[in-house]
């Protein structure tokens, strides 16, 4: 963060990443927080900053935000706006047990209110406060807080130090644990306390404790209790950064640094000389759980988290069974079919011929041929043959545009739906029925029995219409999140899938679950426009308009052409 009201994140070379800055209220003076807790493998943010009236969001006090980068932009999960400037720096743990990762912060002393004095916790996830929080501690509290299990039950508790010259410790819950004065029985005036304290075992009793830095040297408290253990080290120093224990040179060390005199001379004050202070310390008995400022040498702030990031374009875990691609039984490739009457294939599929001339319409529903070396491209008034598909009677006088085609499973025919219902078949395909007057909604797609002597109707709003030897199975009405618009007959044809424009596949009859493209966790939904059916009925594969290609079940993935708004897919086919 910065003074000029921005937020930056930049790559190893200082390049600054896609979507940032990203400009907070006011001023960032905090030191952001960094942990996964999507689970995608990338740490979001949680960082406070000012809020004086006159940024993105006007309001008087500090906010906390929750950042998520999704796809090249950055999100706000959530934020919380203070009555006061959140100029400290977020700690992040499972402070109250529920398995859920918190963040917990102090404020400032631009308002000096009753935000000024007090502990904020929120759940990370949602934002939603923790019972018993905020905290009022009773004295402006600025410095960073530190987590640490100081009372032994297993969660870390929260330390922090204030103006009135108090260290306090309280649990997840917001009950003060200990509340002490180090002060107390030196001989010394209490002081302020700004710095921000760090919880490690500094006696080797296999206990934590706390090193407490004030305005005039720093303390070694009991984490229990609170009571000083040792203390004032390196007195009239002001101490308003954070100490540091660990190994240096071979030995474990307390780590010290302060200005001469103390407060509240500036670091440009001749008198205010820097000093850094160095102890040695017998062995800890326990790991520190927070042993330097922002807790790790990262400067995260939280727990370790984050690995194997999931790709960009992806915000959410991918919630489909697992796949098995079979290309042997499945089949060994598809074409993809784009408006502009474009046929790409893919895997082992052969090439075809494009049209000598185009159909001067767009395409807007395709099928393929039995033996795979042939297609028809259907626009909204004809029907085009590719390769080896066979050319049939013209389309009569349409009382409805063509949404739809099916071929015959011999590949001797096919039937051409209407968007108000109507059904024409040419060749073999003869007619068994039509949706005219019974449809609520557009038919979009049409599929045909594994006979070949029926088909079903499907319209936009899920509903279907069975024909022939198509028995109903049911329908996805009022089921489905966007229009429904393919539906795919199981080997048997006692069953069929819908998936609809969202991606979402539903299962009829004896047809089993893949998958869907709406749980491959996608930061944006892409628009699907297509499904079919592998060869052998045990998986199938979905097509959206952007010419991606999705195989669930045995399907494979055999490539995709990118394409664009102008030129979307329409239809992918499988091919032996």
């Amino acid at each position: 963060g910065t003074f000029e009201a921005k937020i930056h994140a930049l790559d190893r070379f200082g390049r600054e990443l896609p979507g940032f800055p990203y400009q907070p209220d006011d001023a960032v003076w905090s030191s952001a927080a960094l942990y996964d807790i999507d689970g995608d493998g990338r740490m979001e943010i949680f960082v406070g900053s000012g809020s004086t009236g006159g940024g993105p969001q006007p309001h008087m006090g500090g906010t906390m935000f929750a950042l998520d980068w999704q796809n090249g932009h950055v999100v706000t999960m959530w934020r919380r706006n203070l009555a006061e400037s959140l100029d400290a720096s977020p700690a992040m743990g499972d402070v109250n047990g529920d398995g859920r990762i918190d963040v917990v912060t102090t404020t400032s002393w631009a308002f000096l209110n009753h935000d000024s004095r007090s502990v904020f916790a929120w759940d990370a996830r949602s934002g939603a406060p923790l019972a018993g929080f905020p905290v009022d501690t009773g004295a402006v509290t600025v410095g960073s807080p530190a987590l640490g299990d100081v009372n032994g039950d297993g969660h870390p508790d929260i330390v922090v130090g204030s103006w009135d010259g108090h260290a306090r410790a309280y649990d997840g819950h917001g009950r003060k644990l200990w509340d002490v004065n180090p002060f107390v029985g030196t001989g010394l005036p209490t002081q302020k306390i700004e710095g921000s304290p760090v919880i490690a075992d500094v006696d080797g009793n296999g206990t934590l404790d706390v090193v407490m830095p004030t305005n005039m040297g720093a303390y070694v408290l009991n984490g229990r209790t609170g009571a000083r253990l040792a203390g004032p080290l390196d007195v009239h120093w002001s101490m308003q950064s954070s100490p540091a224990v660990g190994v240096l040179g071979g030995q474990y060390r307390l780590v010290l640094s302060g200005f001469a005199y103390g407060y509240p001379y500036a670091e440009s004050d001749p008198r205010a000389v820097g000093h850094v202070f160095v102890h040695d310390l017998v062995a800890p008995g326990v790991p520190a759980p927070w042993p330097m400022w922002r807790r790790v040498a990262a400067r995260l702030g939280a727990p370790p988290s984050g690995g194997h990031p999931w790709p960009p374009y992806q915000c959410a875990p991918n919630t489909n069974p697992a796949a098995h691609p079979n290309p042997t039984t499945a089949g060994a490739g598809y074409r993809v079919v784009y408006r502009n009457a474009a046929v790409r294939s893919f895997g082992t599929t052969p090439a075809l011929a494009p049209l000598a001339h185009g159909p001067g319409a767009n395409v807007v529903a395709a099928a393929g041929t039995a033996d795979g070396k042939g297609a028809w491209l259907a626009t909204a008034s004809a029907v085009y043959p590719l390769g080896s598909a066979q050319r049939y009677a013209a389309m009569p006088h349409l009382s409805s545009p063509v949404t739809a085609i099916a071929a015959m499973p011999a590949g001797n025919g096919y039937w051409t739906a209407l968007g108000d219902g109507g059904v024409f078949g040419f060749g073999a395909a003869r007619f068994y029925g039509s949706a005219y007057g019974r449809a609520h909604a557009p038919v979009l797609a049409i599929a045909a029995t594994p006979s070949g002597h029926g088909y079903w109707l499907l319209a936009a709003d899920g509903g279907v219409f069975g024909f022939g030897d198509a028995h109903f199975y049911g329908s996805a009405f009022g089921k489905i999140h966007g229009l429904a618009l393919a539906i795919a007959s199981s080997p048997t044809g006692r069953g069929y899938w819908i998936e609809s424009s969202d991606g979402s596949v539903l299962t009829f009859g004896d047809a089993p679950y893949y998958g869907a493209v709406s749980r491959l966790g996608f930061c944006t939904a892409p628009v699907s426009v297509g499904l079919s059916r592998s060869l052998d009925g045990k998986g199938y594969t979905a097509l959206t308009s952007a010419g991606q290609v999705y195989g669930f079940g045995d399907a494979s993935r055999w490539g995709v052409i990118a394409t664009t708004s102008v030129n979307p897919a329409v239809a992918v086919l499988p091919v032996k």
